[in-house]
């Protein structure tokens, strides 16, 4: 099994990944909430060990 940091980081990821198609698609309000999502998941993943 993973670590919940590693999973959360990877969630994370997808998050932002997901937001930068989104933006590329000109959805520019979901892309940027997407975005956030991602950026904020990723930085919330360092409190757990991985």
């Amino acid at each position: 099994m993973l670590p919940i940091g590693l999973l959360i980081w990877i969630v994370a990821m997808a998050l932002t990944l997901w937001g930068l198609v989104a933006v590329l698609r000109y959805r520019i309000a979901v892309g940027a909430l997407l975005l956030l999502m991602g950026l904020a998941t990723g930085l919330a993943s360092t409190a757990y060990p991985s």
